[in-house]
This record gives C-alpha cells, sequence and structure tokens, in this order.
C-alpha cells in the first residue's frame, strides 16, 4: 500500500519522473500472490491508482517459452 499511496502523492505535485518509487519485500512468503483483498479496496475507496501485476516474469517468458529455467 505504502508504494501506491507514495506515487500517487508524487503524481499530485507533478514529480513523478523526478522518482523511481518501487517496494521491496521483507521476506519472499508473498511473492507471486496478488494484493491483499482488503489493501485493493481501502486503495480503490481511496482513488488510489495501483497495478500490482507483472512485475514478475519467468526469466524464459524473454526468450518465448513460458516455463522455468532448469
Amino acid at each position: 500500500m505504502a508504494e501506491f499511496i507514495l506515487k500517487a502523492l508524487v503524481k499530485a505535485k507533478g514529480l513523478e519522473r523526478e522518482y523511481y518509487i518501487e517496494s521491496a519485500a521483507v521476506s519472499a512468503e508473498e511473492t507471486g500472490n496478488p494484493i491483499y483483498p482488503p489493501a485493493k479496496r481501502c486503495l480503490t475507496q481511496h482513488g488510489v491508482w495501483f497495478d500490482p501485476e507483472g512485475k514478475i516474469h519467468l526469466m524464459m517468458s524473454y526468450t518465448g517459452i513460458g516455463r522455468d529455467v532448469a
């Protein structure tokens, strides 16, 4: 949530080209899971745009083959 809220604040000031904002996990426990539904609802209720999809890709997807690296 902090990532998306900070991005919204920076964008509101017209400074999105000045900053690179990306959250970092403290563990790999939630890697690959969608955004937590209550967090998604809260962001939506406050008009904060979010796009948690598409951040992680299989390395082989860059070769046109969507599989794990052996």
